[in-house]
Protein backbone atom coordinates (compact mmCIF):
# COMPACT_ATOMS: atom_id res chain seq x y z
CA UNK A 1 0.00 0.00 0.00
CA UNK A 2 2.44 2.61 0.87
CA UNK A 3 4.06 1.57 -2.40
CA UNK A 4 1.23 3.07 -4.50
CA UNK A 5 1.33 5.93 -2.21
CA UNK A 6 3.75 7.80 -4.60
CA UNK A 7 1.58 7.17 -8.05
CA UNK A 8 -1.51 7.89 -6.26
CA UNK A 9 -0.25 11.29 -5.49
CA UNK A 10 1.21 11.48 -8.89
CA UNK A 11 -2.87 10.80 -10.75
CA UNK A 12 -4.09 13.36 -8.12
CA UNK A 13 -1.39 15.97 -9.25
CA UNK A 14 -2.08 15.48 -13.02
CA UNK A 15 -5.82 16.02 -12.86
CA UNK A 16 -5.52 19.04 -10.85
CA UNK A 17 -5.53 22.72 -12.29
CA UNK A 18 -3.96 26.29 -10.69
CA UNK A 19 -6.77 28.79 -11.83
CA UNK A 20 -5.54 32.36 -11.50
CA UNK A 21 -7.57 35.07 -12.56
CA UNK A 22 -7.92 39.35 -13.10
CA UNK A 23 -10.24 41.87 -14.08
CA UNK A 24 -10.48 44.14 -17.18
CA UNK A 25 -12.59 47.43 -17.30
CA UNK A 26 -14.48 48.42 -20.59
CA UNK A 27 -15.79 51.59 -21.62
CA UNK A 28 -17.14 51.89 -25.01
CA UNK A 29 -20.86 53.69 -27.27
CA UNK A 30 -23.23 51.51 -28.31
CA UNK A 31 -26.52 52.66 -30.70
CA UNK A 32 -30.05 51.60 -29.82
CA UNK A 33 -32.60 52.27 -31.89
CA UNK A 34 -35.77 53.61 -30.60
CA UNK A 35 -38.15 54.31 -33.14
CA UNK A 36 -38.92 54.70 -37.01
CA UNK A 37 -41.84 56.61 -38.36
CA UNK A 38 -42.44 56.94 -42.73
CA UNK A 39 -44.41 59.52 -44.10
CA UNK A 40 -45.06 59.31 -48.38
CA UNK A 41 -44.14 62.33 -50.07
CA UNK A 42 -45.59 61.20 -53.04
CA UNK A 43 -46.56 58.52 -55.25
CA UNK A 44 -45.38 57.26 -58.46
CA UNK A 45 -47.11 54.85 -60.80
CA UNK A 46 -45.11 53.89 -64.06
CA UNK A 47 -47.82 51.85 -66.99
CA UNK A 48 -45.80 49.19 -69.69
CA UNK A 49 -47.41 47.75 -72.38
CA UNK A 50 -45.40 44.68 -73.58
CA UNK A 51 -47.42 42.62 -75.04
CA UNK A 52 -49.61 42.89 -78.63
CA UNK A 53 -51.78 39.86 -79.86
CA UNK A 54 -54.44 39.59 -82.51
CA UNK A 55 -56.84 37.47 -83.26
CA UNK A 56 -59.02 37.60 -86.51
CA UNK A 57 -60.71 40.89 -85.67
CA UNK A 58 -59.85 41.48 -82.08
CA UNK A 59 -56.82 42.95 -81.01
CA UNK A 60 -55.27 42.64 -77.08
CA UNK A 61 -52.18 44.65 -75.28
CA UNK A 62 -51.28 43.36 -72.42
CA UNK A 63 -50.66 46.20 -69.28
CA UNK A 64 -48.59 45.86 -66.45
CA UNK A 65 -48.10 48.44 -63.22
CA UNK A 66 -44.88 49.44 -61.37
CA UNK A 67 -46.13 51.16 -58.49
CA UNK A 68 -43.81 53.19 -55.58
CA UNK A 69 -43.91 55.40 -52.81
CA UNK A 70 -41.17 58.21 -52.28
CA UNK A 71 -40.77 57.83 -48.77
CA UNK A 72 -39.61 59.95 -46.08
CA UNK A 73 -38.35 57.83 -43.19
CA UNK A 74 -37.04 59.31 -39.82
CA UNK A 75 -35.36 57.23 -37.08
CA UNK A 76 -34.83 57.98 -33.45
CA UNK A 77 -31.61 56.45 -31.93
CA UNK A 78 -29.93 56.39 -28.36
CA UNK A 79 -26.12 56.98 -28.28
CA UNK A 80 -25.49 55.59 -25.16
CA UNK A 81 -21.89 55.39 -22.78
CA UNK A 82 -21.32 52.30 -21.25
CA UNK A 83 -19.11 50.52 -18.63
CA UNK A 84 -18.19 47.52 -17.71
CA UNK A 85 -15.92 44.89 -16.11
CA UNK A 86 -15.15 41.57 -17.05
CA UNK A 87 -13.37 38.97 -15.17
CA UNK A 88 -10.30 36.87 -16.53
CA UNK A 89 -9.84 33.25 -15.46
CA UNK A 90 -6.25 31.68 -16.57
CA UNK A 91 -6.43 28.04 -15.95
CA UNK A 92 -3.14 26.16 -15.25
CA UNK A 93 -2.45 21.83 -14.70
CA UNK A 94 -0.58 21.82 -11.72
CA UNK A 95 1.66 19.19 -12.85
CA UNK A 96 3.05 20.99 -15.37
CA UNK A 97 3.27 24.09 -13.55
CA UNK A 98 5.54 21.97 -10.96
CA UNK A 99 7.82 20.40 -13.63
CA UNK A 100 8.12 24.09 -14.67
CA UNK A 101 9.06 25.30 -11.92
CA UNK A 102 11.30 22.12 -11.40
CA UNK A 103 13.00 22.53 -14.27
CA UNK A 104 12.63 26.18 -14.92
CA UNK A 105 15.77 26.56 -17.13
CA UNK A 106 15.46 23.96 -19.23
CA UNK A 107 11.46 23.93 -20.07
CA UNK A 108 8.92 27.36 -20.14
CA UNK A 109 6.32 28.13 -18.02
CA UNK A 110 3.47 26.50 -19.50
CA UNK A 111 0.62 27.28 -21.58
CA UNK A 112 -2.71 27.48 -19.87
CA UNK A 113 -6.46 28.32 -20.87
CA UNK A 114 -8.12 31.51 -20.94
CA UNK A 115 -11.92 32.44 -20.03
CA UNK A 116 -13.94 35.79 -19.67
CA UNK A 117 -16.56 36.17 -17.99
CA UNK A 118 -18.37 39.64 -18.51
CA UNK A 119 -19.60 42.18 -15.91
CA UNK A 120 -23.06 44.00 -16.10
CA UNK A 121 -23.13 46.53 -18.43
CA UNK A 122 -23.70 50.16 -16.67
CA UNK A 123 -25.31 53.18 -18.95
CA UNK A 124 -22.77 55.79 -17.77
CA UNK A 125 -24.14 58.67 -20.46
CA UNK A 126 -26.98 58.91 -23.35
CA UNK A 127 -27.55 61.05 -25.95
CA UNK A 128 -30.50 61.00 -28.52
CA UNK A 129 -30.10 61.68 -32.41
CA UNK A 130 -32.72 61.84 -34.79
CA UNK A 131 -32.12 61.05 -38.32
CA UNK A 132 -33.88 61.77 -41.42
CA UNK A 133 -33.87 60.54 -45.29
CA UNK A 134 -35.66 59.67 -48.58
CA UNK A 135 -36.34 55.96 -49.78
CA UNK A 136 -38.33 54.16 -52.16
CA UNK A 137 -41.12 51.61 -51.12
CA UNK A 138 -42.24 49.23 -54.06
CA UNK A 139 -46.00 48.12 -53.75
CA UNK A 140 -45.88 46.64 -57.31
CA UNK A 141 -43.17 45.77 -59.71
CA UNK A 142 -44.37 45.50 -62.99
CA UNK A 143 -47.22 43.10 -62.44
CA UNK A 144 -50.27 42.70 -63.99
CA UNK A 145 -52.98 45.10 -62.90
CA UNK A 146 -57.00 45.38 -63.55
CA UNK A 147 -58.80 48.38 -64.25
CA UNK A 148 -56.20 50.52 -66.24
CA UNK A 149 -58.02 52.35 -68.90
CA UNK A 150 -56.46 52.19 -72.22
CA UNK A 151 -57.32 53.88 -75.13
CA UNK A 152 -57.19 52.84 -78.71
CA UNK A 153 -57.16 54.85 -81.66
CA UNK A 154 -56.20 54.43 -85.08
CA UNK A 155 -56.94 56.24 -88.62
CA UNK A 156 -57.61 53.39 -91.08
CA UNK A 157 -60.35 51.13 -88.08
CA UNK A 158 -63.42 51.81 -86.54
CA UNK A 159 -64.12 49.76 -83.25
CA UNK A 160 -67.08 49.02 -81.06
CA UNK A 161 -68.60 52.23 -80.80
CA UNK A 162 -68.83 53.15 -84.64
CA UNK A 163 -65.27 55.65 -83.74
CA UNK A 164 -61.90 55.98 -84.81
CA UNK A 165 -61.21 55.91 -80.58
CA UNK A 166 -62.47 53.64 -77.66
CA UNK A 167 -61.09 53.50 -74.18
CA UNK A 168 -61.46 49.94 -72.23
CA UNK A 169 -60.37 48.95 -69.15
CA UNK A 170 -57.80 45.84 -68.26
CA UNK A 171 -58.99 42.69 -67.05
CA UNK A 172 -57.72 40.71 -64.00
CA UNK A 173 -54.92 39.25 -66.37
CA UNK A 174 -54.13 42.82 -66.58
CA UNK A 175 -55.16 42.77 -70.82
CA UNK A 176 -57.39 45.09 -72.63
CA UNK A 177 -59.19 43.35 -75.42
CA UNK A 178 -60.87 45.39 -78.55
CA UNK A 179 -62.91 44.39 -81.55
CA UNK A 180 -62.04 46.13 -84.88
CA UNK A 181 -65.51 46.63 -86.52
CA UNK A 182 -64.74 48.40 -89.87
CA UNK A 183 -61.80 48.04 -92.02
CA UNK A 184 -59.91 49.74 -95.54
CA UNK A 185 -62.09 49.25 -98.58
CA UNK A 186 -61.20 45.88 -99.74
CA UNK A 187 -59.12 44.84 -96.62
CA UNK A 188 -59.95 42.04 -94.38
CA UNK A 189 -57.70 39.75 -92.33
CA UNK A 190 -57.48 36.69 -94.25
CA UNK A 191 -56.48 35.89 -97.99
CA UNK A 192 -59.58 33.44 -98.24
CA UNK A 193 -61.70 35.84 -96.31
CA UNK A 194 -61.06 38.53 -98.61
CA UNK A 195 -61.50 36.57 -102.28
CA UNK A 196 -64.36 35.18 -100.85
CA UNK A 197 -65.98 38.34 -100.10
CA UNK A 198 -64.69 40.04 -103.47
CA UNK A 199 -66.17 36.89 -105.43
CA UNK A 200 -69.72 37.39 -103.91
CA UNK A 201 -69.59 41.55 -103.91
CA UNK A 202 -67.93 42.53 -107.07
CA UNK A 203 -70.99 41.72 -109.23
CA UNK A 204 -73.24 43.61 -106.72
CA UNK A 205 -71.19 46.71 -107.06
CA UNK A 206 -70.50 47.19 -110.65
CA UNK A 207 -72.92 47.39 -113.13
CA UNK A 208 -71.24 48.00 -116.30
CA UNK A 209 -69.69 44.01 -117.47
CA UNK A 210 -66.74 45.99 -118.64
CA UNK A 211 -65.89 47.47 -116.32
CA UNK A 212 -66.60 44.48 -113.60
CA UNK A 213 -64.03 42.04 -116.12
CA UNK A 214 -61.53 45.04 -115.78
CA UNK A 215 -61.56 44.98 -111.97
CA UNK A 216 -61.51 41.35 -111.89
CA UNK A 217 -58.94 40.99 -114.63
CA UNK A 218 -56.70 43.52 -111.98
CA UNK A 219 -57.20 41.92 -108.94
CA UNK A 220 -53.67 41.81 -106.87
CA UNK A 221 -53.95 40.63 -103.14
CA UNK A 222 -50.98 41.52 -100.95
CA UNK A 223 -50.22 41.20 -97.29
CA UNK A 224 -51.02 44.85 -95.92
CA UNK A 225 -50.47 46.47 -92.78
CA UNK A 226 -52.33 49.26 -90.89
CA UNK A 227 -51.10 50.77 -87.43
CA UNK A 228 -52.98 51.85 -84.51
CA UNK A 229 -51.92 52.89 -81.41
CA UNK A 230 -52.85 51.75 -77.41
CA UNK A 231 -52.13 53.82 -74.72
CA UNK A 232 -52.98 54.23 -71.46
CA UNK A 233 -54.74 57.14 -70.21
CA UNK A 234 -54.55 56.58 -65.96
CA UNK A 235 -54.85 60.37 -64.42
CA UNK A 236 -52.75 61.40 -61.36
CA UNK A 237 -54.87 62.40 -58.33
CA UNK A 238 -54.13 63.88 -54.50
CA UNK A 239 -54.77 60.62 -52.22
CA UNK A 240 -55.21 61.15 -48.56
CA UNK A 241 -53.66 58.89 -46.16
CA UNK A 242 -54.60 58.91 -42.01
CA UNK A 243 -54.05 62.77 -42.67
CA UNK A 244 -51.57 62.60 -44.92
CA UNK A 245 -52.47 64.18 -48.37
CA UNK A 246 -49.37 63.35 -51.28
CA UNK A 247 -49.49 63.47 -54.86
CA UNK A 248 -49.78 60.20 -57.15
CA UNK A 249 -47.66 60.61 -60.36
CA UNK A 250 -48.88 59.05 -62.92
CA UNK A 251 -46.58 57.77 -66.41
CA UNK A 252 -48.42 56.53 -69.36
CA UNK A 253 -47.04 54.69 -72.28
CA UNK A 254 -48.43 54.92 -75.36
CA UNK A 255 -47.31 52.08 -77.85
CA UNK A 256 -47.88 51.70 -82.07
CA UNK A 257 -48.62 48.13 -83.10
CA UNK A 258 -49.43 46.85 -87.05
CA UNK A 259 -52.62 45.23 -87.79
CA UNK A 260 -51.90 42.39 -90.33
CA UNK A 261 -54.29 41.36 -93.24
CA UNK A 262 -54.40 41.42 -96.40
CA UNK A 263 -55.44 44.02 -99.30
CA UNK A 264 -56.67 43.81 -102.77
CA UNK A 265 -55.50 46.60 -105.06
CA UNK A 266 -57.56 47.73 -107.98
CA UNK A 267 -55.21 50.35 -109.25
CA UNK A 268 -56.20 49.88 -112.86
CA UNK A 269 -59.43 49.72 -112.38
CA UNK A 270 -60.15 52.41 -110.35
CA UNK A 271 -58.08 54.54 -112.80
CA UNK A 272 -60.44 53.05 -115.70
CA UNK A 273 -63.79 54.52 -113.74
CA UNK A 274 -62.35 57.41 -112.62
CA UNK A 275 -61.59 58.33 -116.42
CA UNK A 276 -64.68 57.56 -117.48
CA UNK A 277 -66.54 59.78 -115.10
CA UNK A 278 -64.15 62.63 -115.54
CA UNK A 279 -64.67 62.29 -119.94
CA UNK A 280 -68.26 62.67 -119.39
CA UNK A 281 -68.07 65.18 -116.65
CA UNK A 282 -65.32 67.20 -119.61
CA UNK A 283 -68.45 66.40 -122.36
CA UNK A 284 -70.39 67.71 -120.28
CA UNK A 285 -69.43 70.87 -118.89
CA UNK A 286 -65.79 72.14 -120.89
CA UNK A 287 -65.80 74.46 -123.47
CA UNK A 288 -62.93 75.66 -125.61
CA UNK A 289 -63.03 78.81 -127.42
CA UNK A 290 -60.30 79.68 -130.60
CA UNK A 291 -59.93 83.25 -130.53
CA UNK A 292 -58.01 85.79 -132.24
CA UNK A 293 -57.85 89.31 -132.75
CA UNK A 294 -57.56 91.07 -136.17
CA UNK A 295 -57.44 94.60 -137.73
CA UNK A 296 -60.83 95.52 -138.67
CA UNK A 297 -60.04 96.90 -141.91
CA UNK A 298 -56.93 95.03 -142.99
CA UNK A 299 -58.23 91.98 -141.24
CA UNK A 300 -54.47 91.10 -140.07
CA UNK A 301 -53.88 89.34 -136.84
CA UNK A 302 -52.74 92.14 -134.30
CA UNK A 303 -50.09 90.74 -132.08
CA UNK A 304 -49.75 91.01 -128.28
CA UNK A 305 -53.33 92.51 -127.75
CA UNK A 306 -54.17 91.62 -123.88
CA UNK A 307 -57.73 90.69 -122.94
CA UNK A 308 -59.32 91.03 -119.11
CA UNK A 309 -62.17 88.74 -118.63
CA UNK A 310 -64.85 89.49 -116.37
CA UNK A 311 -66.97 86.66 -115.11
CA UNK A 312 -70.95 87.28 -115.39
CA UNK A 313 -72.39 83.74 -114.83
CA UNK A 314 -70.89 80.15 -114.63
CA UNK A 315 -71.72 76.71 -113.15
CA UNK A 316 -71.49 75.94 -109.45
CA UNK A 317 -69.43 73.49 -107.57
CA UNK A 318 -72.73 71.87 -106.48
CA UNK A 319 -73.84 71.38 -109.88
CA UNK A 320 -70.49 69.42 -110.74
CA UNK A 321 -70.57 67.44 -107.37
CA UNK A 322 -74.58 66.43 -108.64
CA UNK A 323 -73.09 65.20 -112.01
CA UNK A 324 -70.32 63.17 -110.76
CA UNK A 325 -72.72 61.47 -108.32
CA UNK A 326 -74.96 60.79 -110.73
CA UNK A 327 -72.34 59.45 -113.16
CA UNK A 328 -70.85 57.26 -110.84
CA UNK A 329 -74.71 55.82 -109.92
CA UNK A 330 -74.95 54.92 -113.89
CA UNK A 331 -71.59 52.63 -113.61
CA UNK A 332 -71.36 51.26 -110.18
CA UNK A 333 -73.58 50.44 -106.98
CA UNK A 334 -74.53 53.33 -104.83
CA UNK A 335 -73.06 52.81 -101.16
CA UNK A 336 -70.15 50.08 -102.44
CA UNK A 337 -66.77 49.87 -101.26
CA UNK A 338 -66.38 50.74 -104.73
CA UNK A 339 -68.63 53.67 -105.51
CA UNK A 340 -66.63 55.48 -102.46
CA UNK A 341 -63.29 54.52 -103.59
CA UNK A 342 -63.86 55.60 -107.75
CA UNK A 343 -65.27 59.22 -106.39
CA UNK A 344 -63.04 61.58 -107.85
CA UNK A 345 -63.00 65.62 -106.94
CA UNK A 346 -65.27 67.84 -109.72
CA UNK A 347 -63.95 70.97 -108.54
CA UNK A 348 -60.79 70.05 -111.41
CA UNK A 349 -63.86 70.87 -114.00
CA UNK A 350 -64.60 73.92 -112.42
CA UNK A 351 -62.56 76.35 -115.04
CA UNK A 352 -63.59 80.63 -114.10
CA UNK A 353 -61.32 82.72 -116.83
CA UNK A 354 -59.70 85.72 -114.76
CA UNK A 355 -57.12 88.81 -115.18
CA UNK A 356 -55.69 89.31 -118.40
CA UNK A 357 -54.60 87.22 -121.38
CA UNK A 358 -51.74 88.07 -124.32
CA UNK A 359 -53.03 87.23 -127.42
CA UNK A 360 -50.56 86.37 -129.49
CA UNK A 361 -51.13 86.78 -133.58
CA UNK A 362 -51.75 83.61 -134.50
CA UNK A 363 -54.27 83.52 -131.33
CA UNK A 364 -54.84 81.04 -128.22
CA UNK A 365 -57.28 78.44 -127.18
CA UNK A 366 -59.09 79.03 -123.92
CA UNK A 367 -60.70 76.90 -121.91
CA UNK A 368 -63.76 77.46 -119.76
CA UNK A 369 -67.28 76.37 -119.01
CA UNK A 370 -70.23 75.63 -121.13
CA UNK A 371 -72.81 78.09 -120.98
CA UNK A 372 -70.52 80.78 -119.16
CA UNK A 373 -70.72 84.39 -120.06
CA UNK A 374 -68.13 87.21 -119.61
CA UNK A 375 -67.54 90.66 -119.65
CA UNK A 376 -64.35 90.97 -122.09
CA UNK A 377 -61.97 93.92 -122.34
CA UNK A 378 -59.75 94.27 -125.32
CA UNK A 379 -56.81 96.87 -125.23
CA UNK A 380 -53.71 97.07 -127.41
CA UNK A 381 -51.50 100.47 -127.48
CA UNK A 382 -52.59 101.04 -131.22
CA UNK A 383 -56.29 100.36 -131.58
CA UNK A 384 -59.50 101.65 -129.67
CA UNK A 385 -60.41 100.19 -126.31
CA UNK A 386 -62.88 97.48 -126.68
CA UNK A 387 -65.70 95.84 -124.05
CA UNK A 388 -68.18 93.65 -125.13
CA UNK A 389 -69.50 90.03 -123.47
CA UNK A 390 -68.62 87.02 -124.85
CA UNK A 391 -69.90 83.47 -123.90
CA UNK A 392 -69.12 79.56 -124.56
CA UNK A 393 -72.53 78.05 -126.06
CA UNK A 394 -71.38 75.04 -126.94
CA UNK A 395 -68.64 72.36 -126.75
CA UNK A 396 -66.00 74.12 -129.24
CA UNK A 397 -66.19 77.83 -130.31
CA UNK A 398 -64.37 80.14 -133.15
CA UNK A 399 -64.38 83.75 -132.50
CA UNK A 400 -62.57 86.60 -133.82
CA UNK A 401 -62.24 90.47 -132.43
CA UNK A 402 -61.97 93.15 -134.30
CA UNK A 403 -60.38 96.06 -133.23
CA UNK A 404 -60.34 100.07 -134.90
CA UNK A 405 -57.23 101.56 -135.17
CA UNK A 406 -56.46 104.63 -133.69
CA UNK A 407 -55.69 106.32 -136.96
CA UNK A 408 -58.62 104.55 -138.74
CA UNK A 409 -61.36 106.70 -140.59
CA UNK A 410 -63.76 104.11 -140.56
CA UNK A 411 -66.89 105.14 -139.54
CA UNK A 412 -68.00 104.01 -136.32
CA UNK A 413 -71.48 103.57 -137.04
CA UNK A 414 -70.13 100.09 -139.09
CA UNK A 415 -69.80 98.34 -135.98
CA UNK A 416 -72.09 97.87 -132.48
CA UNK A 417 -70.09 99.63 -129.87
CA UNK A 418 -68.22 101.97 -131.49
CA UNK A 419 -65.09 100.65 -131.35
CA UNK A 420 -64.57 97.12 -132.63
CA UNK A 421 -67.22 93.87 -132.75
CA UNK A 422 -66.72 89.82 -131.62
CA UNK A 423 -67.25 87.70 -134.35
CA UNK A 424 -68.86 84.27 -134.03
CA UNK A 425 -67.43 81.99 -136.46
CA UNK A 426 -69.61 79.14 -137.14
CA UNK A 427 -67.96 75.88 -138.42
Amino acid sequence: MKRLLPFLFLFVLTGCAVTSKYTEPHTYERIVPLSENKTILKNKIKYSIEGFEQNGYKIRVFVKEENKNIVKCERVKSKEKVKRTDTIYYDTPVLERLLALCFLGIFGMPEGTERTEKGAETVIGEEKLTETDEGVDIIHNFEPKPDIPVRFSSGHFKFDNDLNTITLNTDEKGSAVVTIKETPAFWRVTERELVNTLSKNLEDQIKDKSIRETAINSLQIKPAKYPIEAETVKTAKVINSSGNGYFSEVYNDKKTFNIAGYQAYFLEAYNAIQELIRKELEKKFLSSLSIQVRDIESHYPIDNAVISFNPQKNITIEELTAEEEKIRKKYLVEGSEIYEAAKINPSQFLIILNGQHNIPKEGTTLISNINSVYELEVMHSEYRFLIDKISFEKKENTKIIELISLGSKIRTQETPNHDGRVINVEK
